[in-house]
């Protein structure tokens, strides 16, 4: 049983792009926290010595770890892209969210906190198989936090029960009409976040 104090996220089974993809994101940000070790450098942002990299991990390791649920259309044939069903702490959820502000700042805004902008892309531009740099990074966590922040919609209210049905493991779960049109319309938003917009990407679901 889930944790009454727990958020319920349901994140499209990418088969672990989404861990693949961000894990030079994930190694930026705990480089960050050891660089605020460095007696030489300016204290960073709170959210940026260390608590934002634990949250990022822990989410990141939650949706690797949790089992994909598969869903069936309505004729019980066609087989949907499979769902993970994640608990997540709230507390991290949280301080995501203001990770990704304080990113933002860091990245977007000139004269503020230039020294941070400067070391992540000196270990991004390190980090040769990322291809990343520091704008790029911000694009990767917002379009991360996109991705998992989509348990308040209308969309999950009424996947909620085939989902639940699906947990049990018991049968395959079709979807009736109604709740495939559902599971198409999160699709369309988990491909505008994730795929930008791709439309070979939007047949994958």
């Amino acid at each position: 049983m889930a944790d009454t104090q727990s958020r319920r996220l349901a994140v499209p089974d990418l088969e672990d792009e989404l861990y693949a993809f961000t894990e030079p994101l994930d190694e930026a940000l705990r480089f960050l926290a050891v660089t605020n070790n460095d007696p030489d450098a300016d204290p960073l942002p709170a959210i940026l010595d260390g608590p934002g990299a634990e949250a990022f991990a822990r989410l990141r390791y939650a949706i690797h770890t949790a089992d994909a649920i598969s869903l069936y259309g309505p004729d019980g044939h066609y087989q949907h892209e499979p769902v993970r069903l994640v608990d997540a702490d709230p507390a991290d959820l949280a301080t995501l969210d203001a990770l990704l502000v304080e990113l933002r700042r860091v990245v977007l805004e000139n004269g503020y906190r230039g020294d941070v902008d400067e070391y992540l892309n000196d270990f991004l531009g390190d980090y040769s198989r990322a291809e990343l740099d520091s704008g790029k990074a911000l694009e990767l966590l917002a379009r991360f936090h996109g991705v998992i922040d989509l348990d308040n919609s209308a969309e999950l209210a009424v996947l909620h029960d085939p989902l639940e049905r699906a947990r049990t493991g018991l049968a395959p779960v079709v979807l009736t009409d109604d709740e495939e049109a559902a599971y198409r319309r999160l699709r369309d938003r988990w491909v505008a976040m994730w795929h930008d917009h791709s439309g070979i990407d939007r047949w994958l679901y």
